[in-house]
């Protein structure tokens, strides 16, 4: 009960992120309107969010003309105040949301200062007063002259303190801003470096759609491969596959990749079952070009000590959705990430980024620890049951930035023949 009640105070962004994307497009048709962005958690891409922030900028003598087509769209369900350049709704969804109309040229610097979380904004905020400035969300000024010096773009909120641009998937307060001053962001993943999705599903198991139409998605998205791994025989809820069921999808994906010459996997999504043995026999699992082992089933029982043993099989290459939470739903699985860690560097096993909008697991701070302090390699995937699924892969990506992941992190941003070769590492 308590943790519903926690949960009940936040919303998961994932739920509403695709219908502010929405909503932006069509704010962006008022005359007046200049910019608009999402801030504060949404834009950061939190996982969780208490209310929705809306940053638009206009000419002054426009501002009540933005106000006015912003709160008659479709997607305003009430307003509850209203100010000369303020407006806080409430949407379809019964989400607060928080609009606010600047200048021109304050857009850059009221984006900065609504976005960053507070721990950024007081270290920001502390480090402008030692070098001589101020920061507000009208722009930046010198202490001693009061002169503006920047706020139209963002960018120079940073530039002027001597700072590396940083991204706002990294403005939460630990250490992004020691390490921008040393100019050691590094730069961040893009959905553009993905050549391929390694865990999706077809109507062999669970999924709405055919192999072949999943494969024709993945080729009008530009990539370079695609993963078909469904469901293994023990998770029957999910008409998980049985052996004789194997044989006629392997013979299919054969038949596609040489119709369509494009190169499909022949993958699964294997049950780690409760002793953390494997839902297939080996002499099975060394038929698959991808295997992705998962806990479905028994999701706190010895879960640490499961994947442990799943990741010693050879046949393993990928854990998916390792820690198993729901966002606003389930509480993590009670998993030692720190012994799965080493365990993945031992045996060379990849960890997913599960990019549905519920799991987005990895959780951002482990995908950080797993890739700074362990140096693993990870798979971001969308788990995607419809070929319209394989759209989430921006969720996964945005979600990896708060992890500081790069291309290099990321298996799936290799090109297929390198990545054929990585996969085939462990197994031989």
């Amino acid at each position: 009960i308590e943790k519903q009640k926690a949960y009940s105070k936040r919303t998961a962004l994932g739920k509403i992120y695709t219908d502010l994307q929405t909503l932006l497009q069509e704010f962006k048709k008022c005359p007046e309107l200049i910019q608009v962005e999402l801030a504060g958690s949404s834009r950061r891409f939190q996982e969780t969010i208490g209310d929705v922030d809306v940053l638009a900028s206009g000419n002054a003598k426009d501002h009540n003309k933005i106000i006015e087509f912003y709160k008659n769209l479709p997607q305003i369900k009430k307003v509850v105040a209203e100010g000369q350049t303020k407006l806080t709704a409430y949407l379809d969804s019964d989400v607060q949301i928080d609009l606010r109309v600047v200048n021109p040229d304050e857009f850059g610097a009221a984006l900065q200062y609504f976005s960053g979380n507070q721990n950024h904004n007081i270290k920001l905020r502390t480090l402008a007063k030692q070098k001589g400035y101020k920061i507000s969300e009208y722009g930046i000024f010198k202490t001693d002259t009061g002169e503006k010096v920047g706020g139209q773009k963002e960018e120079q909120i940073y530039t002027t303190l001597d700072l590396q641009y940083i991204p706002v998937f990294l403005r939460n307060g630990s250490d992004e801003i020691d390490i921008a001053a040393q100019n050691k962001i590094p730069k961040l993943i893009e959905i553009s470096d993905i050549k391929g999705d390694l865990h999706t599903h077809s109507t062999y198991s669970d999924g709405n759609h055919t192999i072949e139409e999943m494969t024709q998605a993945a080729i009008q998205l530009g990539y370079e491969f695609i993963a078909i791994t469904d469901h293994s025989q023990s998770l029957k809820v999910a008409n998980g596959l049985s052996i004789e069921k194997l044989k006629q999808k392997k013979a299919e994906i054969e038949q596609l990749k040489t119709k369509y010459n494009f190169p499909i996997l022949y993958g699964t999504e294997v049950d780690i079952l409760a002793d953390g043995s494997i839902d297939y026999p080996d002499h099975i699992l060394a038929e698959f070009d991808v295997v992705v082992a998962s806990i479905h089933t028994g999701l706190e029982k010895n879960v640490t000590e499961r994947v442990l043993k799943a990741m010693e099989n050879k046949y393993v290459q990928i854990i998916g959705h390792p820690t198993n939470r729901l966002i606003n739903k389930r509480e993590p699985s009670a998993i030692d990430m720190k012994q799965i860690f080493k365990k993945a560097k031992q045996t060379g096993t990849f960890l997913e980024i599960n990019a549905q909008p519920s799991r987005l697991d990895l959780a951002d701070f482990y995908i950080r620890e797993a890739i700074q302090t362990y140096q693993l390699k990870l798979s971001i995937n969308t788990d995607a049951h419809s070929k319209e699924g394989l759209n989430l892969m921006q969720f996964g990506v945005n979600y990896a930035k708060r992890g500081w992941a790069t291309k290099k992190d990321i298996i799936n941003c290799l090109a297929y023949s390198e990545l054929t070769k990585i996969l085939k590492q462990k197994t031989n």
